[in-house]
């Protein structure tokens, strides 16, 4: 999803040398800033700056950091429908692979 005034940064770079030299090689850390949509809620830090900001490491060494935020974005959305889908309950239900325990619905 492109949203304007959304901006793109690869920091790795900028952070302490204590930081970055305990991770694998080809470590980066990007973040993206954009303005919150409306609605959100946003922290304090987020609401006297204006900005909403998501930062996420990847190892992925080669390119352009359009791509990779919008791959990240993605795989993000996947993980939040997953989590949903478990907390709904779909975890507990029988699985259809095994057969053994088919779920039944009570008669009224």
């Amino acid at each position: 999803m492109f949203r304007e005034h959304a901006d793109i940064v690869e920091i790795t770079g900028l952070l302490p040398k204590e930081m970055t030299e305990k991770w694998p090689t080809g470590m980066r850390v990007i973040v993206r800033q954009e303005h919150p949509h409306p609605g959100a809620q946003l922290s304090l830090f987020e609401h006297a700056d204006g900005w909403r900001y998501q930062a996420f490491a990847t190892n992925t060494t080669t390119g352009q950091l359009a791509f990779l935020e919008a791959r990240h974005r993605a795989h993000a959305r996947v993980e939040d429908s997953i989590r949903h889908a478990k907390d709904t309950g779909l975890g507990r239900f029988p699985s259809p692979a095994s057969g053994r325990y088919p779920a039944r619905c009570p008669r009224r």
